[in-house]
């Protein structure tokens, strides 16, 4: 409200555009001369004058990581809304995906090197692992129902994985021999699961229970720590055994990967990924972001590490706003 309470401050987005009307309206309903800003623009208050009071809010997220080597990180965000970057295990290739309005509601795939070389769209869809060898990226098409594609690094053409037996993908990762995917997802009106997928003869095989959304998988292939949509992990078999609850993972522990054997899972726990030893529970820090160092930066919202943890990426969110005082608003 503003005026001296006699008119309200209103803001509408104009359909199909990146701009919205803001303007007031006073008790009577009548609506004066409204302004066109830009997204993300704010009114706020209103002189008895007319001046007016509005902020400019920016919520970018951004992929900031570190090449092998390298004595700093690099900012490798592609435009704006970068996010859900995947490493290469020798840390030098990166694949990403591109939120923004410009990518279309499937988004896209971007893929760069980690030196920050340029960028180079592969197709739409969000990156969920890069292929052991690095020749292709594993990538969910959010249409409906969803796709399961690979996209290739170098020549060669995208291959549709599934066959539609799925309604939506959640996660996604390739095993060591590079032959298979572990896929987790759901059926059309069936909770979510995990699955072993073949390249070749594409037969889908349930090997977790139903209401598991997120999982990573262990270097020799034989098993996976999963997560159920209620927040418990487990450590599953992938030959049909009993999976086993791990207590000593908490909330906030988010799935990054094994290390390099099957003995030690890495996690992210706010802004430090921990090494976690699967017989124990014993924890050791691996790695410390200091993403709050930076301007605006207010939280990783994901990462990818190489087999060498000195290589890494990870998404951060951002939030900038900008005060602005707008006179002869009439």
């Amino acid at each position: 409200m503003g005026a001296g309470g006699k008119e309200l401050l209103i803001s509408a987005w104009m359909e199909g555009e990146s701009i919205y009307q803001i303007g007031a309206v006073d008790l009577a309903g009548h609506v004066r001369h409204p302004l066109i800003v830009p997204e993300g623009f704010t009114p706020q208050d209103v002189a008895p004058g007319g001046a007016w009071l509005a902020t400019s809010d920016d919520t970018p997220s951004r992929v900031l990581g570190r090449a092998p080597g390298a004595a700093e990180e690099r900012d490798l965000s592609w435009l704006d809304s970068s996010g859900s970057p995947v490493i290469s295990k020798d840390g030098g290739t990166l694949a990403m995906s591109d939120w923004g309005r410009s990518a279309g509601s499937n988004y896209a795939v971007i893929l760069r090197k980690m030196d920050g070389s340029p960028a180079l769209s592969l197709g739409e869809g969000s990156a969920l692992e890069l292929s052991p060898d690095s020749k292709w990226v594993l990538v969910n098409v959010p249409s409906t129902p969803a796709r399961l594609m690979i996209y290739p690094t170098g020549p060669g053409e995208p291959r549709r994985i599934d066959a539609g037996e799925l309604e939506a993908y959640s996660d996604g990762h390739w095993f060591g021999d590079g032959k298979s995917l572990f896929v987790c997802g759901n059926a059309a009106g069936k909770a979510p699961r995990c699955y072993v997928r073949s390249l070749e003869a594409k037969d889908l095989r349930p090997v977790t229970p139903e209401g598991v959304d997120l999982g990573v998988v262990s270097p020799d292939g034989k098993s996976a720590v999963v997560r159920r949509v209620t927040g418990e992990f487990l450590l599953c078999p992938l030959d049909g055994g009993t999976p086993r609850p791990l207590s000593f993972m908490t909330a906030g522990d988010r799935l990054v990967r094994f290390g390099a054997d099957d003995t030690k899972l890495w996690v992210l726990h706010g802004s430090r990924v921990e090494s976690v030893e699967l017989s124990s529970g014993r924890r050791e820090t691996i790695l410390e972001l200091g993403v709050s160092q930076g301007a605006g930066m207010t939280n990783v919202t994901g990462i990818t590490v190489a087999d060498d943890p000195r290589a890494y990426a990870y998404t951060a969110a951002e939030y900038s706003s900008r005060l602005f005082q707008i006179e002869g608003v009439k």
